[in-house]
Order: C-alpha cells, then sequence, then structure tokens
C-alpha cells in the first residue's frame, strides 16, 4: 500500500514538472511585427517634418521629401513587446537601396521586413503661368508660363499681353534635376526665341523656386552667377 502511494506521488509530480515546463513553454510570446517606422525630424536635420512609414504585410514603405539625402536617415522603430529587432534601430543607415530588418520574438521564432524608402518627386515637375499679367521691367505687361519635367529641361515663354507674342527673352535649357527649392539654380539655356522660332543660344543663365499647395515663387535672372533677379513671380499650377 504504501508503495503504491509512493509511486503515485511520484507520478504525480513528473506530471506536475512536465504541466509546468509546458506552460512556461505556452506564455513565450510569438508576436514579431514593426508596430511603426518613422523618420523624425530631431534626428534627420534634414526633413522638416516626421516621416511615418506605411506598413503592409512586411513591406514598410516610408517616402521622403524630393531633396532628402537617403543615404544616412535615422530610423525610430517599435516592435511587438518582448520582441528585439535587428539592424539596431536609431543609428545613422544608408537607405539608397532596401533594407532588411529581422524581427525576433520572444520564442525565438523570427520575421523579416523589408524598408523602402523612395524620394517623392520634385516639386516643380509640370506646367505653370501667372494667373494674371505681371509688369516686367524692359518688357511691360507678360505673361509667364513655366514648364519643368523630371529630368530638369524647362521651357520658359513671356507672352506679351496686349498681342500674344512670345518675347525675344523666351528660352529653352537644362539644369540638374536635383536642384533643391531656395537655391540659386544654373540654367544652362540651350535656344532662345528669335525670328518666330526656336534659335539655338548657349549661355548660362539663374533660376530660383519655391513650391507650396500648388504655387510656385519663381525668380529668374539673365546671367549665373546671378547679379540681381530679373524678376518674380508667382505662378500656379495647371493640367
Amino acid at each position: 500500500m504504501k508503495k503504491n502511494l509512493f509511486l503515485m506521488a511520484v507520478l504525480l509530480t513528473i506530471g506536475g514538472l512536465i504541466f509546468t515546463s509546458c506552460e512556461k513553454e505556452d506564455e513565450l510570446s510569438s508576436n514579431k511585427e514593426i508596430l511603426s517606422f518613422v523618420f523624425g525630424k530631431t534626428h534627420n536635420p534634414d526633413l522638416l517634418e516626421n516621416v511615418i512609414a506605411e506598413i503592409s504585410g512586411t513591406d514598410v514603405i516610408a517616402e521622403v521629401p524630393f531633396g532628402t539625402n537617403t543615404s544616412g536617415l535615422v530610423p525610430s522603430i517599435e516592435v511587438s513587446a518582448k520582441a528585439t529587432i535587428s539592424p539596431e534601430p536609431g543609428v545613422s543607415t544608408n537607405f539608397n537601396n532596401p533594407v532588411s530588418y529581422t524581427v525576433t520574438a520572444e520564442d525565438g521564432s523570427t520575421k523579416v521586413f523589408n524598408v523602402n524608402v523612395p524620394v517623392a518627386p520634385a516639386p516643380y515637375i509640370g506646367n505653370w503661368e501667372t494667373e494674371t499679367s505681371v509688369n516686367i521691367s524692359t518688357l511691360g505687361l507678360a505673361r509667364v508660363n513655366v514648364s519643368v519635367d523630371a529630368s530638369g529641361n524647362i521651357t520658359m515663354e513671356l507672352k506679351s499681353t496686349m498681342t500674344g507674342d512670345l518675347f525675344a527673352h523666351s528660352i529653352k535649357g537644362h539644369f540638374d534635376p536635383k536642384s533643391v527649392c531656395n537655391t540659386q539654380i544654373c540654367l544652362d539655356q540651350s535656344a532662345r526665341w528669335l525670328d518666330d522660332q526656336w534659335t539655338a543660344e548657349e549661355v548660362q543663365r539663374c533660376i530660383m523656386y519655391q513650391c507650396s499647395n500648388g504655387k510656385m515663387e519663381f525668380k529668374y535672372c539673365k546671367c549665373y552667377p546671378p547679379t540681381e533677379w530679373w524678376f518674380t513671380v508667382e505662378l500656379v499650377k495647371i493640367e
């Protein structure tokens, strides 16, 4: 009888240990998600505001403003409770190409997330015009039309309000498409409007732009480096 009681006690003890062990294993979290991915303006001086990424499955996309240097951005990343992430967040990272992050859950399981950081298109791209006639020194009343593409090709038309004809100061040219706002940009002119046609003419001009809410402040100087802006106009974006 005593022997049977002893054997039962041993079996209950072993069973209890096994149950406790299983219970502890079940308590280990398997959560391994990236909950948020942010480029904060505090840690990224080039940014004027925080950039919050969109997370879809294992794809993380954080579009940064035009002109942002993506070779040294500092991300702030929040992951599931009790999980860890590698590479380490909070340090300068090169995002010129996609970067993979591995999140490891408490139970040791892992999930890989791919982070892409595209740069927003240049804000100057498109067709722009003055809403009303402007008075340009030596020309008089004129309408200004500016068309720019993603490669930095530009056409600037100065059109007489009285006759509708293009002034000879209308030009075509090219500038560095990575040029950012509020900087003096060298424009390599390739043609000018002469005798009712575009005529090849190479000379350096200067422009500066600032875009906001579908409008552009556009400055133009006849030489580079600029000595004095010939005119400054406000342009609106058109279809």
